[in-house]
This record gives C-alpha cells, structure tokens and sequence, in this order.
C-alpha cells in the first residue's frame, strides 16, 4: 500500500511592485490606451515544478482582452481568466514572476510583479527491502509483485517491468509489454526463472531494484488422451541471418505432423563440425544474438513440438563457423554506462571546505575533479567558473564518473589566469571513463588554446550535451595519443579568429577510436569546421550538421609520416561552407579505408566533394532545405532529401533535441530528426 502523500506547506513572501505608465498622445482616433496594471497578485499554490496566481481584474476604456505571463522576464504565457500556473519549474528556486493586461489593439498595461519559490525537491527514494514475488513459477500462473520498502519523500510512486532469465538468475531480458504489478507466466518463460524490476520515482527523483529470481518455471505437464499422438518431424527447422558476432540469428519451427500447439527452442553451441554440442543458457527464443563466446564456433536449433499427446524435438542443421564482429570503427562504440553511486554538489557559493552536499556544496570545478570516485556525479550549480580545470583521473568502465550541469540549470566553464593558454577544461593522461555533460564551456585564450584539450593517455572520455564556444583558437583538440573520445549531442560554435589565417577550427581531431554524432557544428570564422588531421585512425563522425565555416566543412589528411586512415564519415549534413563541404589534404601518405556513405553535401562555396583517399558512396548533392538557415533553424523540412536517407546502424537513438531515431523508416541525414 503506498504511504499518503505529505503536504507541504511553503510560506512565500510576494512583493508586488506596480509601475503605472502615463497614458498615450490621443492625436489619432485609434485606441492608444493601455488598461490599468493588475492588482492584488497573489499566489495560491506551489510545488516542486510550477506556481500557481491569482490577481485582481485590470480595467480598460474599450475592454481588457487578457494578461501575459513572465517568468525571469520572460513570456511564458496568456490567459483570459484571472488566475494562471507556471510551470516546468526547478524545484526549491526563486523566480520573478509577472502579469501585465493588453486589450485588443494590443496596449499593454505596466506589469505587476512577484517573487515566489517552488517546493523543496525532498530525497530520492532509496530501497530498503528488496522487491518480491508471489505465485507459482509455472505455465498460466499469476505472479504479483510486492514493490518492497523504500525510503524518500512522499509520496512515491512505483513501476513494474517483469524480466525473463536463465535458471540461475542471470542473462535477464525485459518481457515486452510486462509492465503491470502482475504477470501471467506463458509457454515462453519455460526453463527460465523469473524477475521483477520496480523503479520507485518522486519529485526528487527515481532509482530501481530487483526482486529475487523466482524457481524455473517447468515444462507442462498434462498427460496425453490416449488416442492422442506426439509430433512427428517432416522437415527440420532452419536458421536464417549471418553467423557473426552481435548479429541475430531467427529459427522457424520447420513441419510436425500431429498439429503442435506449442514449440520451444533451445540454441546450442557446436564445434566447427556441427558436433559437440551444449545448450546456450537463456537462449530459448526464435531469436539469437551471437556473443563473443560463439565466434569459432557453429550454431544449431533445437525445437521441441508439443501437443497433448507429448513432444518430440529435432534439430536443424549448422551453421557456417561464426566470424567475428567487424573491427572498431564500422560500428558505433558502446556509450559510456550511468553513474549511480553518491552524488555531490558545486555552487558559486560553496566553499572548498564544504562537504559537497546540496546545502553545503564546494565551491570549485577542480576540487570535484580531485575527488569524486569511481560511480559518483557531480552535479554543478549556474554560474560562471573561471579556473583552468584539469582532469586527470579515473572512473571504470563500469562506473564511470560523471560531472554534469544540476538539473535545469547551465553553469558555464571559462578559463582562469596567468598561463600563455588559459584553457576552460583540460584532459590529461590518466583521465578515463569520465562523462562531462550539460556545460557550456567557452571563452580559451592564448596564441595555441583550445576550449577543451584532450592530451597524454587519455581516453573513454564522453563530452555530451555541452556547448563549446567563442575560443581564441580551436573549440576542441585531441592529440594523437588519445583515444574513445566521444562528442555526442553537442553545440560547437564560433571557435577562432586570433590564429593564422585559416588555422583555427571548431574541432581539431587527431587519435583513434574516436566518435563525432549528432552535433551541430556551426560558424567556423578563421578555418574548418571538422579537421581529421594528421594521425587519425577509426575515426566516426555520423549524424552532424556542419555549416558556416571560412573553409572546408570537414577536412581530412596527413603530414610526414602521420595518416588519417579507417576514417567513417556517414549520415552528415555538410553545406554552405566557404570553400568545399569534405575535402583531403595528403601532406604525407595517402589514408586507407577510408569512406564517406550517405552524406549530404550542398552549398559549399568551391565545390562539394574534393580530393582523393575517400571512397563515396551513396551521396546526396542537393539542398538540405533547412527549415530557416537564415534564422539559425538548421532543422529539416517534411520535404528535405536528407529525410530517412540514413545509415542505421551508424544512427544514435536520439537526435541532438532528444527525438528518437528513426521516424521513418530510416534515419534522417543531420544532427536534426524530422
């Protein structure tokens, strides 16, 4: 039974200041009279995300037509009615809050305005009992689930998500549809046990935990009619797909007589004769994905058919011997996991002192650099922080570490003082396995600077979400020592402008394994907007839009020794730059394997596609027909030929709004899913 909620009850101190303009000229006929400033604002209500108002009618000689809603000066809406709710809110934060009347000549009254706090945004909820099942573990079954004990502020709400796994509790996968307090156990879950996940979620926010397995559910058992026969195979079932690693094999049933009411599968491992077989644990669909454990080795089905006189199985024939998943670089690389251990805080009014908790949170970027652990977050408050960070620590691979902006909230990283390059954010050797996210981070000055410099050993580095901006020289650089560093959903802008002529770049690239998606890169003053150059090996860059640069959108190359090779460059929009949308420079050996597939590339100002050392494929030299170039909407229209012409096995799930992939058939070309 769930706890009854708590009321909370927030005392809120309104200041209403009213400013009362003079009324117009009546030179004209037209009605230049603004109604008269609301009155008696007041607030009714709180919570964790909106405020509800209420005021007093304004008057007007002609009539008033309604009232503007601002928050932080800022129209958020209209009504007619005298009483209004803002919403999407931050928790425990002071806004400014104002009405102001118009008429339907469009006078507007002086505005009356108010200070008002959301709700405090309470604990999330933590589990203190794990969750458990009840009922029997067995065909046609109902299991219930009890969510278990959970402390946090109330109230809490819980959601089910029921998952089948193999006979030891492990290799589970969510039951599709199986989101209820209760499931009925089928003819599927046979020889698997049972789990089920409960996310507990409030204001504050949410966490999971899982019950206990239950017994593997058993084979039915109901004795045949005597006159009833079992199945008898006719043809063998059969295996379709490709024998490689992380792609799906499917299994049809092949033909029974004796008209089978149920089939199940059980995919087993083989040696390269098709002999030697073991059953795979938990492989008990139509459906399987090879693992690295199957590579070498061949695959066969086994179907057992059922009916009420029995069952009989029959196994298909072997598969070719299964190869290895294609090398780094084809695919997209695996994101970095969430970080679920302790959070802590930094607030421009924190102290190094502090403990880093949300009442007493530090005062520095650095200081969280210096100690958050593997699996924790911090969590930075608005503000500016002016300090030339440097990262040069560890999470794992498992649990990384994460430093982010505090929900609704954008601080903003600036570079300190007194070096030649006064960088906002350095990544040393040593850092791995660190997420930064929801930063803005700008403003790198020096004669050699860059917003964020990757250098050393660094590597699994994620920037997601950020904004780099407004650097003297490079938005982004990454030496060729470093590697897995992933820019995914990013704004990178307006970088350069006091280097060489035509030097300065949005992002410089140098490295392996690296991974460019769903950015807009944009308005590159002094050079390119992407540079591959000069030692780049498995190289992605997928799903951006790159446009405005003084020269090329993406530029790819070498230099003495130094090559750029295995380079992917697929699903791009590349239009109105200065000189070409992708071209090579090969100032050393020319790259190999290196490939451009289904790219759109329009509007450059020499050309679209130039130089050698890219193999193309599948390019589209039309106009993007970008929603309002001029207006800075780089989004696509319904008729754009960039739509569903993407690759998608190079397609992130998300776009860079945070639109799901695909809403078509297939992706759509750019950082922008239509």
């Amino acid at each position: 039974m769930r706890n009854r909620p708590w009321i909370v009850a927030a005392l809120l101190v309104l200041t209403v200041t009213l400013i009362v303009a003079s009324p117009g000229s009546a030179r004209s006929r037209r009605d230049r009279q603004a109604p008269t400033a609301p009155s008696a604002l007041t607030l009714t209500t709180a919570t964790t995300s909106s405020v509800s108002l209420a005021w007093t009618a304004s008057t007007d000689n002609v009539g008033v037509a309604g009232y503007y809603l601002y928050s932080n000066g800022v129209r958020v809406g209209s009504t007619s009615s005298t009483a209004y709710t803002v919403s999407g809110l931050a928790c425990a934060t002071s806004y400014s809050l104002g009405v102001r009347a118009f008429d339907a000549r469009g006078n507007v009254s002086p505005a009356t305005s108010a200070y008002a706090s959301t709700s405090s945004c309470g604990v999330a909820p933590t589990s203190t009992a794990a969750p458990t099942t009840s009922g029997a573990a067995a065909v046609g079954s109902l299991l219930s689930a009890s969510p278990g004990t959970w402390s946090g502020t109330q109230p809490i709400s819980y959601g089910y998500q029921w998952r089948r796994c193999d006979a030891a509790g492990g290799g589970c996968a969510s039951v599709s549809g199986a989101t209820a307090a209760s499931y009925t156990v089928t003819t599927s879950d046979v020889g698997d046990t049972l789990r089920v996940d409960v996310t507990a979620s409030n204001t504050a926010g949410s966490s999971s935990m899982a019950s206990a397995p239950t017994a593997v559910v058993p084979q039915l058992q109901s004795p045949p009619p005597p006159s009833a026969s079992p199945p008898a195979n006719t043809a063998l079932p059969a295996i379709s797909g490709t024998a490689q690693e992380r792609q799906t094999l499917g299994a049809t049933t092949g033909t029974w007589t004796g008209s089978p009411t149920a089939y199940a599968y059980q995919w087993r491992r083989c040696d390269a004769a098709g002999n030697a077989c073991t059953s795979i644990s938990g492989a008990n669909t139509s459906t399987y994905t090879l693992a690295s454990a199957d590579v070498g080795a061949t695959l066969r089905v086994r179907v057992t058919a059922s009916n009420s006189g029995g069952s009989a199985s029959a196994d298909s024939a072997q598969t070719s011997v299964s190869s290895a998943a294609p090398v780094a670089g084809t695919t997209l690389p695996p994101a970095l996991p969430q970080s679920t251990g302790l959070a802590f805080y930094v607030s421009t009014s924190g102290s190094d002192s502090n403990p880093g908790t949300l009442t007493a949170p530090w005062r520095t970027v650095q200081k969280a650099l210096n100690t958050v652990q593997a699996g924790q977050t911090a969590y930075v408050r608005a503000g500016t922080y002016s300090q030339n960070l440097l990262m040069s620590r560890a999470g794992t691979a498992v649990a990384p570490i994460t430093v982010r902006n505090y929900p609704g909230e954008r601080p903003v990283l600036r570079p300190g003082t007194g070096a030649t390059d006064n960088m906002p954010l350095q990544l040393g050797s040593g850092a791995a396995y660190v997420r930064f996210q929801g930063l803005t981070i700008e403003g790198a000055t020096g004669p050699s600077t860059t917003n964020v410099y990757a250098w050393g050993n660094a590597h699994n580095i994620e920037l997601s979400q950020c904004e780099l901006r407004n650097s003297q020289r490079q938005g982004f650089f990454s030496e060729a020592t470093t590697s897995s560093i992933q820019l995914l959903g990013c704004y990178i802008h307006d970088n350069g402008g006091s280097g060489p002529i035509q030097l300065d770049h949005n992002v410089y690239m140098e490295g392996q394994f690296h991974l460019i998606a769903d950015c807009l890169i944009k308005n590159a003053p002094n050079g390119f907007g992407v540079q591959i150059y000069p030692s780049s090996d498995h190289v992605i860059v997928t799903e951006n839009t790159i446009v405005g640069a003084l020269r090329d959108g993406i530029i790819v190359g070498s230099d003495g020794a130094t090559t750029t090779s295995n380079l992917t460059l697929t699903n791009n929009v590349v239009a109105f730059n200065g000189r070409y949308g992708i071209s090579t420079y090969w100032g050393g050996a020319v790259g190999s394997a290196n490939a451009g597939a289904n790219n759109l590339v329009w509007g450059n100002g020499a050309g679209q596609l130039s130089g050698s050392g890219i193999s193309y494929s599948g390019s589209v030299l039309a106009d993007p027909l970008f929603v309002d170039r001029t207006g800075g909407n780089l989004h696509l229209q319904g008729t754009s030929p960039g739509r569903d012409r993407g690759l998608a096995p190079y397609a992130r799930p998300t776009d860079l709004d945070g639109v799901q992939r695909p809403q078509g058939p297939a992706p759509d070309l750019g950082a922008y899913e239509y």
